[in-house]
């Protein structure tokens, strides 16, 4: 986490100036934080699950499928378009988890 973290910080910086970070609000350090530990946490932990239910190479799998689902909520939340790089990565990645199961 601290890399990405710092990266982060790097790029804003670069455009705003290395004061800019610092007038961010209290509760956006807290929501960040807050974030990252349950996502990391509930994320490892069902991965973990998962390892020991269905095995290394269906949860590797399953775990793979996420730029497909994340297209799908794009697709629908922000309107984004459909071109044919995202139509074959999408086919790509079920057809992979296909020959897996």
């Amino acid at each position: 986490m601290p890399v990405p973290l710092a990266l982060l910080y790097i790029a804003y910086s670069l455009n705003r100036g290395t004061a800019a970070i610092l007038k961010f609000k209290k509760e956006a350090y807290i929501i960040l934080g807050l974030g990252g530990i349950a996502g990391m946490g509930f994320g490892s932990y069902f991965f973990f699950v998962s390892l020991t239910t269905i095995g290394a190479a269906k949860a590797t799998s399953l775990g793979a499928i996420t730029p497909f689902l994340s297209s799908l909520i794009a697709l629908l939340a922000l309107k984004e378009k459909i071109t044919l790089e995202l139509v074959l990565g999408m086919t790509a990645t079920i057809s992979g988890i296909w020959v897996i199961f």
